[in-house]
């Protein structure tokens, strides 16, 4: 056992250390928040008109599915114009593996409403629980930035509300949608 480990720092260092590599910046960090932003808007304007939880999360669903391939097609399109040749499967692979922070980001709200669906809650629960999901994923997505950057207390407390400031505006699009 390291002296880190026995004065208790290395468990902590270790969930955050954990969580980031699930960020993962090597694979498109911007990716996981555009995912999760983007489908936390569409959580917010679908739960208003949709008749059903099931289809409220699968339309959900289906949009972050749509949304990472046009991703994956922009980038593959983008990348023949400046080499032009044909497009392989590894530029796919490559393409994918790249964007697949978008998936990653959008997840864990989708996963958070089809939880409660399953138990039959009602739409607005469900859409409820989406976007409280949204809101934690980019409160704890910014706090995490700003512990890896070993920020002061104060400095997290103003990138929370970063987080924040981007969950109310999301917020702001259920109100104006309904």
């Amino acid at each position: 056992m390291s002296d880190e480990t026995s004065r208790g720092e290395q468990p902590s260092r270790s969930v955050i250390d954990r969580i980031a590599r699930w960020i993962d910046p090597s694979v498109g960090t911007k990716g996981v928040v555009y995912g999760t932003i983007t489908v936390g808007a569409v959580i917010a304007i679908d739960g208003s008109h949709v008749t059903s939880t099931f289809r409220m999360v699968a339309t959900t669903a289906l949009v972050l599915l749509l949304y990472f391939a046009a991703h994956v097609y922009a980038e593959i399109l983008s990348r023949r114009f400046s080499t032009p040749g044909a497009v392989s499967s590894g530029l796919i692979k490559e393409v994918m593996r790249y964007e697949s922070g978008i998936v990653r980001g959008a997840s864990i709200p989708v996963l958070a409403m089809a939880i409660p669906a399953l138990f039959g809650l009602n739409i607005g629960a469900v859409q409820l629980v989406g976007l409280a999901a949204t809101v934690l994923c980019l409160v704890a997505f910014e706090v995490l930035a700003g512990i890896k950057a070993k920020f002061t207390p104060m400095q997290l407390v103003v990138q929370a509300a970063i987080g924040v400031g981007f969950g109310v505006g999301i917020i702001v699009i259920r109100w104006v949608s309904a």
